[in-house]
C-alpha cells in the first residue's frame, strides 16, 4: 500500500509540473511587435477606451483594456477595466475579446496604411498608438 501511495504522490507531482511548464508564455513573433503597446481609442458604444497589447505565443494577444467615462448611477463617471485575448489570424487581423462582468465581447480590427486599427464590421471603432506613454 505504501509503494501504491509513493507512485500516486510521485504521478501527482510530474503532472503538475508538466501543466506549469506548459503555462510558460513564449515570445510574440517580431512580425506582430507593431501591435504590443498602449492604444487609445473609440470602442463601438462611444466613449474612450485604452487597450494594452500583448503578443506572447508567437500570434496570440491578451493585455488589459480601460473603458473611460463609464457613467454611474450617482451621475458621475469612472472607469471599467477588464482582460483582453485574441489573435493575430494569418490575414494580419486582430481578433480580440474583451471579457466585461456583463458578457465577452468581440471585436475584429484591421490595421490600416496609417497604422491605425479600425473595425472591420463598424468603421468608428477606431485605435491609435499611444506614441507618448510608455510601452
Amino acid at each position: 500500500m505504501k509503494i501504491l501511495t509513493e507512485c500516486l504522490l510521485i504521478s501527482v507531482l510530474v503532472l503538475l509540473v508538466r501543466y506549469d511548464i506548459r503555462a510558460e508564455e513564449k515570445p510574440g513573433n517580431p512580425e506582430y511587435a507593431w501591435l504590443a503597446g498602449k492604444w487609445s481609442g473609440t470602442p463601438a458604444l462611444g466613449g474612450s477606451m485604452t487597450i494594452d497589447f500583448h503578443i506572447v505565443n508567437g500570434n496570440e494577444i491578451k493585455g488589459k483594456a480601460w473603458l473611460h467615462g463609464m457613467r454611474k448611477p450617482s451621475g458621475a463617471t469612472g472607469t471599467r477595466e477588464t482582460n483582453i485575448w485574441g489573435k493575430i489570424t494569418e490575414k494580419g487581423l486582430v481578433d480580440v475579446t474583451f471579457g466585461w462582468t456583463t458578457g465577452n465581447v468581440r471585436y475584429v480590427l484591421k490595421r490600416n496604411e496609417d497604422g491605425s486599427l479600425q473595425g472591420t464590421k463598424d468603421q468608428k471603432i477606431l485605435f491609435l498608438k499611444d506614441k507618448d506613454k510608455n510601452q
